[in-house]
């Protein structure tokens, strides 16, 4: 199937690449033993939000987003 003239079929030649990189806790949040909320894994990511019911039930709730790709604090400049 042919796109129309004078536009490109986004889907057979992608110009573009999502990736997303997690970036290493700093010193003060290890100091703080701070709460990684963001989980890396091939294509998605997962944000997750820690929270308290009406019942004071904790919970973690998660938002996955989907990425070309995704790479965890431990990637270096050199592997990207």
């Amino acid at each position: 199937k042919l796109a129309p003239r004078g536009r490109v079929d986004s889907f057979s030649n992608p110009r573009v690449e999502v990736v997303v990189r997690k970036r290493p806790r700093s010193r003060q949040e290890l100091e703080a033993q701070a709460y990684d909320v963001l989980e890396c894994t091939g294509t998605t990511c997962s944000v997750l939000e820690p929270k308290v019911k009406v019942d004071l039930t904790r919970f973690v709730d998660r938002h996955v987003f989907t990425f070309d790709a995704c790479f965890d604090e431990d990637t270096s400049n050199q592997g990207l």
